[in-house]
């Protein structure tokens, strides 16, 4: 549905979790994963869309941002639109 989005989050541990310590150290882990996406990658999402709404032609990315790279650059090649983003090889 349009302006709306469902997001799944997994998390993993590389061994079985079997301490109070280690199941405390992945619900803090994930408590900072949390509050980064619902209080800085939400509510820029949603700023970035009304951009493109209005019309912004040209996206810059930050370069801590390599995902985002990636998915520009990928977009980019299926759409075959010849767009180059910048920092990605």
């Amino acid at each position: 549905m349009p302006g709306e989005a469902i997001v799944y989050m997994t998390y993993g541990a590389p061994n079985p979790i079997t301490t109070d310590e280690e199941r405390e150290w992945y619900r803090l882990s994930m408590d900072v994963v949390c509050n980064v996406l619902c209080n800085q990658d939400f509510p820029m999402a949603q700023a970035c869309q009304r951009g493109l709404e209005a019309g912004v032609t040209e996206v810059v990315f930050g370069r801590n941002e390599p995902a985002l790279h990636h998915l520009a650059a990928a977009r980019a090649q299926a759409l075959g639109d010849g767009a180059k983003v910048a920092g990605v090889s």
